[in-house]
């Protein structure tokens, strides 16, 4: 309903405002009632000391089985006193990278050629690099730039 709808006047908004806000008013408690009200109790501490109960819980459980794991004393997936079958322990082959045997008179293709730890080269080092990386390696010369340089003659 707009403001200016042709049909409702002003006084027919104002007299139905009115008559709402006397309703709200006889519905609403008065204030001396409301002050008498005695105070919600405040579970806060009780909500506190359950949270760090459950928090030192966590911590205990997860240590003991940290501690058993080190030990070797914890329940581990396959008991020694059982049988160990290879479908139990190791998942079937992947067909797709075996290696055939060689055939009669024919090499193995030769292993790589194992990288060094000084020598490797993390694979997203490139990422790392940026635009402006030799002006951090590098002393700026002052009075030298690209407009200083001389022209080269070809």
């Amino acid at each position: 309903m707009k403001y200016d709808e042709p049909g409702l006047n002003n006084n027919e908004l104002k007299s139905l405002f009115q008559a709402q806000r006397a309703a709200d008013a006889a519905a609403a408690p008065g204030f001396a009632r409301v002050m008498a009200r005695p105070a919600p109790a405040d579970y806060g501490y009780l909500r506190a000391i359950a949270l760090a109960a459950a928090i030192v819980l966590v911590a205990v459980l997860a240590s003991s089985n940290i501690s058993q794991r080190k030990a070797g004393t914890g329940d581990s997936p396959v008991r020694p006193s059982a049988p160990v079958t290879r479908a139990a322990v190791l998942p079937a082959p992947a067909t797709d990278n075996v290696v055939p045997p060689p055939a009669a008179g024919r090499k193995l293709p030769a292993k790589a050629k194992p990288v060094t730890l000084s020598t490797w080269k993390s694979p997203t080092a490139a990422l790392l690099d940026t635009p402006g990386d030799d002006l951090w390696t590098t002393v700026p010369k002052i009075g030298v730039g690209k407009h200083d340089q001389p022209k080269s003659s070809e």
